[in-house]
């Protein structure tokens, strides 16, 4: 008897367990009161006219509705902090000097990073995404580097307009894998 009575405590266990266990539902990154961008961090060596481009790149998408968001976190139903982390985890970037002697033959410029939104308080990880772009050696060297440059700029805009959409959802993605776009030329 009390055998039974242990494996029937033991399968309720089990079947229940799971749902205590559950996170609660996420919540929706609206509901923060306050929005915050964090300076732009490597994984590798990358030279800091680079993360500059990014950095100021992203300013240009979120700064706009970062300023909006804050203003509306003051409202009631909003609480807490919202930081927003990028880690360039991959970096090859031809320079221009690099680009304007060796042309094609310094080959292409990639680049993936990891755009993250982390409950600032608690430190935790709410949603992630990975990017990455890619830019050819051909055209960069037609362009005089200028596909390395815009290689730069495409993967802060995809970054921002993540972060947007997220905003506007009614609770984060979860973890998403590379938007890697293939290399031109």
């Amino acid at each position: 008897m009390r055998m039974q009575v242990s494996f029937v405590v033991a399968v309720l266990a089990i079947v229940a367990g799971p749902a205590w266990a559950e996170d609660p539902e996420p919540r929706p990154v609206a509901s923060y009161s306050r929005f915050e961008l964090r300076d732009v961090r490597a994984q590798v060596e990358v030279q800091p006219k680079v993360i500059d481009k990014i950095t100021t790149e992203l300013k240009l998408k979120l700064d706009e509705p970062l300023a909006r968001w804050n203003a509306e976190g003051s409202l009631p139903g909003h609480v807490g902090s919202l930081a927003i982390q990028v880690e360039i985890t991959q970096m090859k970037f031809v320079s221009g000097g690099k680009r304007f002697f060796a042309g094609a033959l310094a080959g292409g410029s990639s680049c993936s990073a990891t755009a993250m939104l982390i409950d600032a308080e608690s430190g935790k990880l709410l949603a992630r995404k990975v990017f990455g772009e890619m830019s050819g050696g051909r055209k960069g060297a037609f362009t005089m580097g200028a596909t390395d440059n815009l290689m730069l700029d495409r993967l802060a805009a995809a970054m921002g307009t993540w972060v947007i959409e997220q905003h506007s959802q009614l609770a984060p993605a979860p973890d998403t894998e590379t938007d890697a776009v293939p290399a031109a030329g």
